[in-house]
């Protein structure tokens, strides 16, 4: 917090706070992730690869940091909503990301440029009483402009939910 604002009021449960912040990297910027993939995801959009910047293992109750690095092949008519979910070895879906457009919404895939890398990034919470042990994540794309929600296939690559999700990475969960 750089200073708070006199708001010259007298309600005292309305603040205002300037907060300085660090600028992220540039989500076009050209930097490898850390584990490349081999992913396509209908026949317009790869994955290049994906970084875990704080790594594999975590507590329960963590956040998951997630950053995916994404390539359009040609451009795209529309806009996919990203989501992300870990699920335990028997497949059993125990938490997942906000569903949303690339960078936070602000990045919607009809305005990518194709060969253009884009990096994007996400974060799971994981649950407080999750269990102890390998969980995987699984990445999925979709189209609900239509108000169905439309998954893309996975046209190239590990794929789990009937072709309609990437099975991308493992994490470990400890105890807290």
């Amino acid at each position: 917090i750089v200073r708070e604002v006199d708001l010259q009021t007298e309600n005292p449960t309305v603040r205002l706070l300037e907060i300085a912040t660090t600028a992220p990297p540039s989500p076009r910027q050209f930097v490898s992730p850390e584990h490349a993939t081999d992913i396509i995801f209908g026949r317009d959009i790869a994955l290049n690869g994906y970084t875990l910047p704080a790594g594999t293992e975590y507590r329960a109750g963590e956040v998951v940091p997630i950053s995916l690095q994404w390539q359009p092949l040609e451009i795209i008519a529309s806009n996919y909503t990203v989501v992300m979910f870990l699920a335990a070895e028997d497949g059993f879906v125990v938490t997942q990301s906000q569903d949303r457009w690339p960078q936070m919404g602000f990045s919607p895939t009809s305005a990518w440029q194709p060969n253009v890398p884009v990096w994007d990034h996400h974060a799971i919470q994981l649950p407080a009483q999750i269990q102890p042990g390998e969980y995987q994540g699984w990445l999925a794309l979709y189209d609900s402009s239509s108000g169905e929600v439309v998954r893309l296939p996975v046209t190239r690559g590990p794929t789990t939910q009937e072709g309609t999700a990437a099975d991308l990475l493992r994490i470990t969960v400890t105890a807290p």
